[in-house]
Formats: structure tokens, C-alpha cells, sequence
């Protein structure tokens, strides 16, 4: 049927064709290898797929996984929670070393340098441009694949070439987001360890040798474990990997991914944290049931959330478009856009790292004891500049996650909103604690659109089921 498909191109235009039939063709080919056959190399040339160059085509056979796929989901999950600790800890050494100017594995903030404060200040600058240069090198001579923020890259993966990735993307990943973040980049660890994980899990299927379903579950499992053990939320994990990655809910897929993801939790816990990443250790004010009264005002945050996460989307698509054409050798476009994100910190730090103790500090209120400033503008600035900083990074091809700045956005808008709420109607109780939780929820399901994995990652990163705030579920 593939040989078939293929000689219609001569009748029909090649692109025409590949639009009307590369998802039924790609089915296909995925039941042919489910029945035990090898796809035909035509298949393969109509749908532009690339062969694994890195790994034998005699690879021994081992054509199904079943009896064995939770054995290999065990394996995932150790080795997705591994890789999250060492990326973990890569970031807080060379964060240490260039910031601080000490050797230590330990998380640190470069906000809080003692550079800042000094003649010095200026390296804020320095540092992330020479981060941008360095990753730039890599993905010229490595891989472009490093570039970006990990989830659409393992997206396409699966839907281009058949959940295969190159082992070199594996290496090369976790040490480009390491060197982005580690130099000042304002991005999070969540999507390079998903690409990193899928990785492993796509080179573990290529050398074992299974069909493309099965390892396309193996992908999934190390992708699930890998954000499981940074953010410690392996039911989060879960959902998240089957709307974005498996696009079924089978027991199939969905048996080994749960075992992976819980692993890679309890890893978390084990090498990394012992609690959620963004612990709330408070009542956040959404009273005993929260009340009637006060879910339209939630209402309305949700939808203005939605505008602020559909703004962000489209202003990283412009930029990337305004970077693209720009008449500058494309090696020196990391380099530039480190230089803007160094001038942005210049004149507000906090935009520089993860922020992930800043993230927690918004949920919690405590950033208003320190200002002199009001907790509103504080707000704003943060929202404003987090953004500008994000987006010029990302869309000038540095290696980072998107989940924590658009969680420190999402909080930063929410907690903002909730302030006005609480000026105007006091009776309900509503605090900006918790208007901060569904801001950075919601932000990040309009962004991601995935909405069921947003809830849950919420209640999970956060940990506010464990400290008597159910009722913030509903909101």
C-alpha cells in the first residue's frame, strides 16, 4: 500500500499529497511494524523521514515489549530522576561559579549575588552573553535540535520521524540548558529534561529495536520521569505526557508512563526536595468553600489570564520572526539576545535564573514585608520584565524551559489581580496569595493549552492539598 502511496505522487503534487495522507500513512506504517513486519524505505521517503544514523540497522531483534515494558519503565524512571538531579545541580555549579564566584553544587539565584552590589555589576551583562555564545557553538557544531525549549522538539519527534532522536541531542540538551541557565538565562529546567528523558527513552528503543509505538511509549515514560523528579509532580507528569506526547489514553502506554513518572517523583523528593518545587505553606484565602460570590471574580481572572497567555504566545512568534530576518550572522543571534536579557537584569535581576525561590515567594505573599515599593508595582515590574527577558531569549534560539517563567508571569499577573480584588471587595475573603495560584495556573494552560494537566500541576507543584486548601481545586 506504501509502494502505492508512493507512486500517486507522480499524479499528485508531492506537498498536496503529504498534507492529505501523512497522518493515515504514518498510522499505517505503525500497524504494519505492530503485525511484526519492517516498514518499507518507501514510506520513509514519502514522509520525509530520517533514518537513525547514530545507531546500527542491524540492531538484534527485539520487536515487542510486552512482559517487559514495566521492567524498561523502571529503568526510565531511575534514569530520568538521575538526569534531573545532575541538570539540577549543573546549574546551581556553574550559577555558583560565575555569580558567586565559588565552587558549589547548591542551588543559587544570581539575583542574589554579591556582584550586584559592587563596581562589578556590569559582568551581568557579560555573563549571560558569553551563556548565549557557548550554546550558540553548540548547536552549530552539535545539533540544532538543543535549540528551544524541549517540548515542541520532542513533539515533532513523534510526529516526523517516528519517535527516533539522535543520542548526541540526549548529551547535548541538559548541557546547553545547564550553560543557558547556569549564565542567567530566564528559563526553567522543565523542557530541556523532557527532551532530555524522551532521548533516553528513543535511544533505548532504537537500540532495542521495537515498533514505533512501543517506543514512543519508551519516550514518553523518560520524558514523564524526567519532569516528575525536577518539579515533584509525577500525577502532573502524567497527564501532561498523555495530552501533549502520547495522544492516547491506553493501558497499554498509560501502565508504564505512571510507573516511570512515579519514580522520577519520588526521586524528587529523595535527591532533590523534600517537598513541592513551589510549596505554599499558608492558608491562601479561598475560604471554607470559597463561596459563590467569589467564582465570577475567579471567572474573570481565568479570561484575562487568557489574554495575558495568548499576548505571550503571539509576542514570542513576532520576535522570533523579527530575529529570523535580521541582518546578523545567525551564530551571533544567542549571543545577542544573552546581551539583551544581561541588559534587562542590569536594572532588575530578578528576572535573571529559574527565579524558582521567587516563584514561591509570589504564592506566598512574601515579597511585601521587603519593598519599600508597593506589592503592585512590584508586580507589574515582574510581569513586564520576565516577559521582555523570556521572549527575547527563547526566540533568539537559547535552550530553556517555558513552565517556570510562565508560572512567575501567571503568578506575578494573578497576584496583581487579587491585590485589586482585595482593595474592592474585602467581604470575600479573596487573598492575592490565591489569585496568584490560578494566575500562574491558568496562564500556563492558556499558553500550553493543556488544560487538565494545568489543574493538576497547580494542586501538585504547589502542594496546597497538603496544608488544608482544598478549596482552592475549584477555583
Amino acid at each position: 500500500v506504501i509502494s502505492v502511496a508512493e507512486n500517486l505522487g507522480s499524479f499528485v503534487p508531492k506537498a498536496r499529497l503529504q498534507s492529505n495522507m501523512a497522518h493515515l500513512l504514518r498510522k499505517l506504517i505503525e500497524r504494519i511494524e505492530d503485525l511484526g513486519a519492517r516498514p518499507n524505505a518507501a514510506g520513509d521517503r514519502l514522509l520525509g523521514l530520517q533514518s537513525p544514523r547514530a545507531l546500527p540497522s542491524h540492531a538484534p531483534p527485539f520487536r515487542n515489549l510486552r512482559g517487559k515494558s514495566r521492567a524498561v519503565a523502571v529503568m526510565l524512571g531511575f534514569a530520568g530522576g538521575g538526569i534531573a538531579f545532575l541538570l539540577y545541580h549543573m546549574i546551581g555549579f556553574i550559577t555558583n561559579a560565575l555569580f558567586y564566584g565559588r565552587l558549589s553544587f547548591g542551588f543559587a539565584n544570581p539575583y542574589d549575588a554579591p556582584v550586584l552590589n559592587t563596581p562589578w555589576r556590569f559582568l551581568v551583562i557579560v555573563i549571560p552573553t558569553v551563556g548565549g555564545l557557548l550554546v550558540s557553538l553548540m548547536a552549530k557544531y552539535g545539533s540544532r535540535r538543543i535549540s528551544g525549549h524541549g517540548e515542541p522538539e520532542t513533539i515533532e519527534a513523534i510526529l516526523t520521524n517516528r519517535s527516533r532522536i539522535q543520542p548526541k541531542v540526549g548529551l547535548l540538551k541538559p548541557v546547553s540548558a545547564g550553560v543557558t541557565i547556569g549564565t542567567g538565562g530566564p528559563f526553567g529546567a522543565e523542557g530541556p529534561i523532557i527532551q532530555t528523558g524522551g532521548a533516553v527513552g528513543s535511544v533505548l528503543g532504537q537500540i532495542l529495536n521495537v515498533t514505533t509505538t512501543e517506543r514512543k511509549i519508551l519516550l514518553a515514560c523518560g520524558a514523564g520521569a524526567g519532569m516528575a523528579a525536577i518539579l515533584g509532580t509525577p500525577i502532573a507528569a502524567i497527564l501532561f505526557v498523555v495530552e501533549l506526547l502520547l495522544f492516547e489514553f491506553r493501558a497499554r502506554s498509560f501502565i508504564p508512563v505512571a510507573i516511570a513518572s512515579g519514580i522520577g517523583g519520588i526521586m524528587h523528593f529523595v535527591l532533590i526536595e523534600g517537598r513541592p518545587l513551589f510549596a505554599v505553606t499558608t492558608v491562601v484565602g479561598f475560604g471554607p468553600y470559597f463561596g459563590l460570590g467569589g467564582l465570577p471574580l475567579i471567572a474573570l481572572l481565568g479570561a484575562l489570564c487568557g489574554v495575558v497567555g495568548s499576548f505571550l504566545t503571539k509576542l514570542l512568534y513576532r520576535l522570533e520572526d523579527v530575529f529570523r530576518k535580521a541582518p546578523v550572522n545567525e551564530l551571533l543571534i544567542p549571543v545577542l539576545g544573552g546581551a539583551l536579557v544581561g541588559g534587562i537584569g542590569f536594572f532588575d535581576p530578578s528576572v535573571l535564573g529559574t527565579g524558582y525561590t521567587l516563584i514561591q515567594s509570589v504564592l506566598n505573599t512574601e515579597y511585601t514585608a521587603n519593598l519599600a515599593v508597593g506589592a503592585g508595582l512590584f508586580l507589574l515590574a515582574l510581569l513586564v520584565l520576565k516577559a521582555l527577558a523570556w521572549t527575547v531569549a527563547l526566540s533568539t534560539g537559547s535552550s530553556g524551559g517555558t513552565l517556570a517563567p510562565l508560572f512567575m508571569m501567571g503568578g506575578a499577573f494573578g497576584g496583581m489581580v487579587g491585590l485589586l480584588f482585595q482593595a474592592a471587595f474585602p467581604s470575600l475573603g479573596l487573598t492575592a496569595s490565591a489569585c496568584a495560584i490560578v494566575g500562574m495556573v491558568a496562564v500556563f494552560a492558556a499558553s500550553s493549552r493543556a488544560a487538565l494537566s494545568s489543574i493538576v500541576f497547580g494542586a501538585e507543584v504547589t502542594g496546597i492539598y497538603t496544608f488544608g486548601n482544598f478549596s482552592a481545586l475549584v477555583p
